[in-house]
């Protein structure tokens, strides 16, 4: 049988365990002043909402952002979430618009133009509900815009599907690959790991590096069925 610890015993073992605590504060210390371990640039000075990620997100896929990586994320963007057969030639012209005013005066979180020919948008619900009507809408504009050479991607934290669109044209849509659901659990996530290993500045590559550890640690957990979010476009 084991001997009962008596309160020497036990003040023995909280006594060793301060001091290996207080020693593994002292060395995290000194390694943080070459590593920085505790610092996230994303979360300590951006503060992001659902806007400013997508600010983020529209900066990496535009091929004129000033990452200075050309197309090369929005490349692997493509590589990395289901779609359609998006011609993606050199030379196409991509503009990339944040909050992309609709016939309704409402706004598509992201929104790329290959040439005025085709679209991707990209609908960002990180925390809030949607809209009344809201996807059908943006369905709608595509269609009549891009005479359905268009790809709406529904981002949410774990990839649910949109709760403002009829779910019989939901599905028809889903089936032509025009409306898609993603996630930040498994599409962003890969997308910013492939990003960050191809990235050729390493200014980049740290901004990668903070925004990949931001989106597992501040929003693949979050639940994004609208129970504590709040109504935004």
């Amino acid at each position: 049988m084991h001997k009962p610890l008596d309160e020497r015993d036990v003040g023995n073992f909280y006594e060793q365990l301060a001091f290996k605590l207080q020693t593994a504060r002292i060395a995290q210390r000194r390694l943080d002043l070459y590593l920085a371990s505790g610092l996230n640039i994303v979360r300590a000075y951006i503060e992001p909402n659902e806007n400013r990620v997508s600010d983020m997100l529209a900066h990496l896929l535009d091929p004129k952002g000033l990452h200075g990586q050309g197309d090369r994320f929005l490349r692997l963007f493509l590589e990395t979430v289901p779609h359609p057969n998006i011609p993606f030639r050199e030379g196409r012209t991509v503009n990339v618009s944040r909050e992309a005013r609709t016939s309704l005066e409402r706004k598509m979180d992201i929104l790329l133009d290959f040439d005025g020919e085709e679209a991707i948008a990209l609908e960002n619900k990180i925390d809030a509900r949607d809209q009344d009507n809201q996807v059908n809408h943006y369905c709608n504009e595509l269609e009549w815009k891009y005479k359905g050479k268009y790809v709406l991607f529904y981002l949410t934290p774990q990839g649910k599907a949109p709760d403002s669109i009829e779910a019989d044209k939901r599905l028809s849509l889903e089936k032509e690959r025009k409306l898609i659901c993603i996630s930040y659990r498994s599409h962003i996530g890969k997308w910013l790991e492939l990003s960050i290993r191809q990235s050729e500045a390493e200014k980049v590559r740290w901004f990668l590096k903070d925004l990949a550890e931001y989106v597992f640690n501040d929003i693949v957990g979050r639940d994004s069925d609208g129970e504590v979010g709040h109504n935004v476009e």
